[in-house]
């Protein structure tokens, strides 16, 4: 099978993360695969290790212009039909990996009149943009998470299946023992965007440390700080880092990770925890809400998340973790069978039956 992927950004994040674990994984490897970006950067370093994969960078089209946009869309196919048929490549599938790609999806497969497919990943996406992305066009509509199928079919009435995100094998670490007291040092996950509720974090951890003082010392962000995340703490140490290269190993730096976004479709980086064996306090977003008890999981706003504290820091010799339970969840439910079943679901739209 012949598969394009439709990928804007290069740099690491949770959609670029989910398409290197899908491109690369061993049941792909005998597909011959290309995706297209708009960009050098993480992700067309991390493919080009990969013999099946082929890279294309090519500029995206930008314009506020309904008429210049659909001139420039099929300027762009034009471009990367003609770098394709240099490649001697004839694609079965194209793909978006998000529905903000959908548009030259649909161009570059209207040249070649072969199927198009859309991942829908955003919790943010809303009815207007399904539409204006032409997203019912599509051959086939994939959501990441049962959550975003049921948001699109309150809107959309058509066939949405769902292929969730996963993680490898070698992903997962033996859990951490509970620490002996309350953690020290917390981490806390997502990046400075509003929607990430990193302020939420410090002004929750602000209260806490009023009522309990000198029992947190640090709280690590995974990312630079902005206006609104640079203020204090009185006696705690706040600490930026630049994104970690590894998530699940330096999460294992510590006892604690928070994770206080007030948005999450999917939420990736949640299962990258978990799965690095680390005890993980989440807001009720994305897939983690269904392996979290509910003593771990918050509604994303500052009081409840500093009851949840409280809560963890007044009964933390009666916590149970379950970190094991909830990495056997995982390995279940968000495992490369999801693969499978992707090309399954183009087996079925192309009308081919398995091949070897």
């Amino acid at each position: 099978m012949n598969i394009v992927y439709i990928q804007n950004r290069a740099s690491k994040a949770g959609a670029q993360h989910a398409l290197k674990r899908l491109v690369t994984n061993q049941k792909m490897q005998k597909h011959f695969i290309v995706v297209i970006t708009s960009e050098k950067g993480w992700l067309t370093q991390e493919l080009k290790k990969y013999n099946h994969i082929k890279v294309l960078v090519e500029n995206f089209p930008s314009s506020r212009s309904l008429t210049a946009r659909i001139y420039q869309n099929r300027t762009w196919a034009k471009r990367i039909k003609k770098r394709l048929e240099k490649l001697d490549f004839s694609p079965d599938i194209i793909q978006a990996n998000e529905y903000i790609e959908n548009l030259l999806t649909l161009e570059l497969s209207g040249l070649y009149g072969c199927k198009s497919a859309v991942f829908f990943r955003s919790a943010l996406m809303k009815e207007k943009d399904f539409y204006k992305y032409r997203c019912e066009k599509n051959d086939i509509k994939i959501a990441v998470s049962d959550q975003l199928r049921e948001e699109i079919n309150s809107f959309y009435k058509g066939d949405v299946e769902i292929v969730y995100d996963f993680l490898n094998n070698d992903e997962f670490y033996t859990p951490k023992p509970k620490s002996r007291n309350f953690p020290k040092k917390i981490l806390v996950i997502g990046n400075p965007h509003p929607n990430k509720g990193w302020h939420i974090a410090i002004e929750a951890i602000k209260k806490f440390a009023k009522i309990y003082p000198a029992v947190v010392e640090e709280v690590h962000f995974t990312g630079k700080p902005t206006s609104n995340t640079k203020e204090k703490i009185e006696n705690i140490k706040l600490v930026f880092n630049e994104k970690f290269k590894n998530l699940a190993l330096s999460a294992r730096d510590f006892d604690l990770v928070i994770s206080p976004s007030k948005y999450e479709s999917f939420g990736l980086a949640n299962l990258e925890v978990l799965a690095a064996g680390v005890l993980l306090l989440s807001s009720k977003r994305g897939v983690v809400a269904k392996l979290l008890d509910e003593e771990f999981l918050f509604e994303p706003n500052i009081e409840e998340l500093y009851k949840k504290l409280e809560h963890l820091y007044t009964n933390w010799d009666k916590i149970e973790t379950n970190l094991d339970k909830i990495q056997k969840k995982i390995k279940k439910i968000f495992s490369d069978t999801n693969v499978a079943k992707l090309l399954d679901i183009y087996l079925k739209v192309l009308n081919w039956t398995k091949r070897g």
